[in-house]
């Protein structure tokens, strides 16, 4: 909401004007690719998870019965690391608990 006034907005300056809509471009890239990354961890049978992009940070919150194995990490990671080029340093994948 606060872009879209400042976008909205006939009295902001060009330079503002243009830094606001990449933040929300940005913003919306990063918010498919966390629908896809969610949605990718789900099909892999996982129950829940919510994940948080944002510029070299990524944070992965998994809700699952039983705790992550080394294997179902790398998996998670994997899909992580395709779907943004993330680098692994910048990736943490969390237990809900």
């Amino acid at each position: 909401a606060y872009l879209d006034s400042i976008i909205k907005d006939e009295k902001t300056d060009k330079d503002t004007l243009k830094d606001a809509q990449e933040q929300k471009i940005a913003l919306t890239q990063n918010m498919e690719k966390e629908t896809i990354v969610e949605g990718l961890i789900k099909a892999k049978g996982f129950n829940d998870c919510v994940t948080t992009i944002k510029d070299g940070s990524i944070n992965v919150v998994i809700d699952n019965a039983e705790p992550l194995t080394a294997a179902q990490a790398a998996q998670v990671m994997e899909i992580v690391r395709r779907e943004t080029d993330e680098k692994p340093e910048n990736i943490k994948i969390l237990p809900k608990n």
